[in-house]
């Protein structure tokens, strides 16, 4: 990416500023770390200026050092937002509109596609890639970044984490300077999920939304999402609602369309309150230097 440059038209195949190396296994067998990042995330995004601040600075703090973004029809102000981070050499952005063809229910299609293009191009550019959306926080239970935690995993070829579903916790839209991950703070109980990925890209062969087929010989790690205190896990915050007017006014006629739902008043009910089980703070112990990072960034 030129530095300065906001959007792409295509997916990436090249990435500046390598990261210092510290050493490691033996790259005659792991090539991964002759890679010039650590750890990125890729995804796709669509209308998410309000909340992609507090997302990138937390997975920064996480040791996330790239983040692709795929945008999808974005109409919203989440240029301004990202200007910065694209000056900075952190982001890019690449412009991938949804074509029509998969619109509405076969958008999970499109995804898909936007999915294994980024694990094909980002080979030998990152050593492990984060499929998580804007909605999705990377937390781990103990390790003090991501990146750390990840470091138990290097013969993995992807590592599996669990979602954990937050609810609105009863906000109806956050104020100016008030943290995602703060208010929000209820989620549903735990239950088995599909969950998302953490894959070193040239262990892929076909990339998948939540799970991706490796290469013969490679397997995936799956990490606890609710160890014993202190143990190392690693869960996704899954912040589906986000705050209520979010809900309402886009992610659930989002939703609508992709899935064919009909959005009766009983469905609507049911997204605003299903996710409210417990009280679950574990986030809280990164979020003095979010706000201190935040704060910067503004």
């Amino acid at each position: 990416m030129t530095k300065g440059t906001l959007v792409q038209k295509g997916l990436p195949s090249s990435v500046p500023n390598p990261s210092q190396r510290n050493g490691g296994l033996n790259e005659e067998v792991t090539p991964e770390w002759n890679c010039p990042l650590d750890l990125a995330i890729g995804c796709v995004f669509r209308n998410e200026a309000r909340f992609l601040r507090e997302w990138i600075e937390f997975h920064r703090l996480m040791g996330v050092q790239r983040f692709y973004l795929v945008d999808d029809r974005s109409d919203d102000d989440y240029r301004d937002v990202v200007s910065p981070y694209v000056d900075e050499g952190v982001v890019q952005v690449v412009e991938k509109p949804c074509p029509p063809t998969y619109a509405g229910r076969r958008w999970i299609q499109y995804q898909h596609l936007v999915l294994q293009g980024l694990c094909r191009e980002l080979r030998g550019v990152t050593r492990w890639l984060a499929l998580v959306d804007v909605d999705e926080f990377l937390v781990p239970t103990a390790a003090p970044t991501v990146l750390e935690f990840l470091a138990d995993h290097e013969e993995a070829g992807a590592v599996h984490v669990e979602w954990r579903m937050f609810g609105t916790s009863g906000v109806r839209r956050l104020g100016p300077g008030e943290l995602l991950t703060e208010r929000m703070c209820r989620r549903m109980a735990a239950r088995p999920n599909p969950g998302k990925s953490i894959v070193k890209p040239h262990r892929v062969a076909e990339a998948g939304i939540h799970r991706c087929e490796l290469v013969p010989g490679r397997s995936y790690a799956n990490a606890p999402a609710d160890p014993a205190p202190g143990r190392d896990g690693i869960r996704v915050h899954h912040y589906w609602t986000r705050d209520e007017e979010f809900l309402l006014g886009t992610k659930l006629p989002r939703a609508a369309d992709m899935k064919g739902w009909e959005l009766t008043p009983e469905i609507v009910d049911f997204h605003r309150t299903a996710y409210d089980d417990v009280e679950d703070r574990l986030i809280r112990r990164f979020l003095p230097d979010l706000r201190e990072r935040l704060g910067r960034a503004r």
